[in-house]
């Protein structure tokens, strides 16, 4: 796969930073997900009719929505972002 691509006239170093942007979007889509199932379950554990637990269940509300905010800035967001904070940092 890598041959045909740089066979088309594609550099190394744009083949790795789309590589690299596919994974880290994957990686943040498997983080977000697994918060937001994560949150699921500490709503359930905290509202199930045996025991309320309204501390457990905010924990289950902050947490689904830090994952929904991974799972909605993606891979391209995320690397704007630090980007952006690379630019502010003071060079000598």
């Amino acid at each position: 796969m890598m041959v045909n691509y740089l066979f088309y006239g594609a550099s190394i170093t744009s083949y790795l930073k789309n590589t690299g942007s596919w994974v880290l979007g994957l990686v943040m889509l498997l983080v977000g997900i697994g918060l937001i199932i994560a949150a699921v379950r500490d709503l359930y554990a905290g509202l199930a009719p045996a025991n309320k637990d309204m501390k457990k269940a905010g924990i289950g509300v902050v947490i689904g929505i830090l994952g929904a905010l991974i799972f909605y800035w993606g891979a391209t967001g995320i690397m704007g972002f630090f980007r952006g904070l690379s630019t502010e940092v003071p060079h000598n």
